[in-house]
């Protein structure tokens, strides 16, 4: 999938969900794994 920047950290995309028309990923990198909303990361082209 995709790989995103989440605080300055990147991660890679796992998982994806909609909940309440918000679309949420679930990421895994250095020190971070879980559920994010696609809000709280950037697209890294």
């Amino acid at each position: 999938m995709a790989t995103v920047v989440h605080d300055g950290v990147e991660c890679e995309v796992v998982d994806e969900e909609t909940h309440y028309d918000k679309r949420m990923l679930r990421i895994e990198g250095p020190d971070r794994r879980g559920w994010v909303f696609d809000t709280d990361v950037e697209e890294v082209a």
